[in-house]
């Protein structure tokens, strides 16, 4: 196998370097729904195209930016930001820095494959670049897509295919197929339960505070009644109660409570 150029020596782009599209970039995610609170995991995938292939050696490097779409709705957790198959040198290499919702400068190398073959990493087959898990916080649909890398100092590319025998490097991406859209719906399983601490106040009236396990990504409100039969429900003051905890001070004998969820 020949001896590849340093990273940082192949990033520079000269003027016969063949400038163009040569590595397609897909995404998939694990479940294309989640419910809300749940998490699923996306992955980020590269090939050199078709025409390339029989004379590709390898995917050389990668730089790529991940963008959330939809941040409102779903959450991505870049601490879990894994990359599977890089060389993951600190020389070479960065997880990225985070931007908003958004994480840049995302880059790595395959210059420690070793192909059994004539071609390796990302040629014949998809090779995952990373993947990384988002979690569900609103009802509504979840879209994310990979960009061309920014943000990373002395990066000329974003990806670079190194050519069998040697020779100028291919050069570029195609991102038609780099985004994924996962749904996010409402959590069925979750059904709060209230739980209440009476406290007798020195001057005759009732304190309860109220307390449950809020639903992520649901409004919730604590209600109260005087009767049971026939009902009249009234929101508790300073609602939604989002947070689990209501309180409520009243001077009657008896009061009910329930959490209405929205």
């Amino acid at each position: 196998m020949r001896k590849l150029l340093p990273f940082f020596c192949m990033l520079m782009i000269s003027a016969t370097t063949a400038l163009g599209q040569y590595v397609i970039v897909t995404m998939r995610a694990d479940s294309s729904s989640v419910s809300v609170g749940a998490s699923t995991t996306l992955h980020v995938y590269a090939q050199v195209v078709p025409a390339q292939r029989s004379t590709s050696e390898r995917i050389f490097s990668w730089y790529v930016d991940f963008i959330n779409d939809a941040p409102a709705v779903a959450q991505a957790d870049y601490t879990q930001l894994l990359k599977p198959t890089s060389d993951k040198n600190p020389q070479t290499s960065s997880f990225g820095t985070t931007e908003g919702a958004n994480r840049r400068g995302i880059h790595d190398t395959f210059i420690n494959d070793s192909p059994t073959s004539k071609s390796g990493t990302g040629v014949n087959t998809p090779v995952e670049l990373f993947s990384v898990p988002i979690q569900a916080i609103d009802v509504g649909q979840a879209r994310f897509h990979v960009a061309i890398g920014t943000t990373a100092s002395g990066l000329a590319a974003d990806f670079i295919v190194a050519p069998q025998g040697g020779g100028n490097p291919l050069i570029g991406g195609i991102y038609d197929a780099a985004n994924a859209a996962v749904g996010t719906v409402p959590s069925a399983a979750c059904t709060p339960t209230l739980l209440d601490a009476y406290t007798k106040l020195g001057t005759g009236e009732n304190k309860i505070t109220l307390t449950f396990t809020p639903c992520p990504g649901r409004t919730q409100v604590v209600e109260y009644s005087d009767k049971i039969s026939p009902a009249s429900w009234l929101a508790l003051p300073n609602g939604p109660h989002n947070s689990g905890t209501a309180s409520d001070t009243n001077v009657v004998k008896m009061r009910f409570y329930r959490v209405r969820i929205n």
